[in-house]
């Protein structure tokens, strides 16, 4: 099993560096995004190939994890390919074609509708530190356009999950009562959970995944988990 999982690693590393090294070399003119984009799909094989040998329950289900990362991996950097080649000039499209106009969600965010979430189901932080992070990944606190379609999505992509609550996008200011988005949205009192906002020293807002609406009022330096928003962006 050891040795399964040195070879499952091996191999893993290959990949990346391989990607990193045919990006370097598109960058400096060496390389075509179609060659990129080869070298991804084959690693994706050898990832899945793993994945159909596996004799151990461990083993496979690392190898399915593995993949999805793989997988996640891959649609940033062609993402990254894109930008790189419309920069240095490059007309040629991946797929043969025109550069095409449309908006997509870049890994590790995911589409709802219109919209673009990044859930974070390891990391329990406060809401300041939600908020920061979310930043970070070029976003904010999540501030979905329907409260219960984003409850029925976590419902939906990760039904087994421990934890139930969320951070988003939205706080207690001013006047006690006075709830808002930290975008420029009006905040919608039918969203509340039944019997919320229950007031005290809860100025925070978190989504339960347990609830039909979903939105309770929480201290705002509880530890929990969080979910992250960016707006979608035109690729050309």
């Amino acid at each position: 099993m050891i040795v399964d999982k040195m070879r499952l690693l091996y191999i893993v590393v290959l990949s990346v560096a391989a990607h990193g090294l045919f990006l370097l070399k598109h960058v400096s003119g060496e390389t075509s995004p179609r060659d990129v984009e080869r070298a991804l799909e084959e690693a994706l094989k050898h990832i899945r190939g793993l994945t159909y040998s596996a004799e151990k329950p461990d083993i496979e289900e690392a190898t399915q994890n593995l993949t999805v990362a793989i997988q996640d991996l891959t649609s940033a950097v062609m993402n990254n390919t894109q930008m790189i080649a419309a920069a240095l000039g490059d007309k040629e499209p991946l797929d043969g074609g025109q550069w095409p106009e449309r908006t997509k969600c870049e890994p590790p965010f995911f589409p709802v509708r219109s919209e673009c979430f990044y859930v974070n189901r390891y990391k329990l932080v406060s809401w300041a530190e939600a908020r920061e992070f979310c930043k970070g990944l070029g976003g904010d606190l999540a501030v979905p356009n329907d409260v219960n379609t984003l409850r029925a999505t976590l419902l939906d992509k990760f039904p087994e999950d421990e934890y139930k609550s969320f951070w988003i996008g939205a706080k207690e200011s001013g006047a006690e009562g006075s709830w808002v988005w930290v975008s420029t949205k009006p905040f919608q009192t039918k969203d509340w959970a039944t019997g919320q906002p229950d007031g005290g020293n809860e100025n925070c807002v978190i989504l339960s995944r347990d609830d039909y609406p979903p939105l309770h009022d929480s201290p705002c330096y509880l530890n929990t988990l969080f979910i992250c928003e960016r707006v979608l962006r035109l690729q050309q």
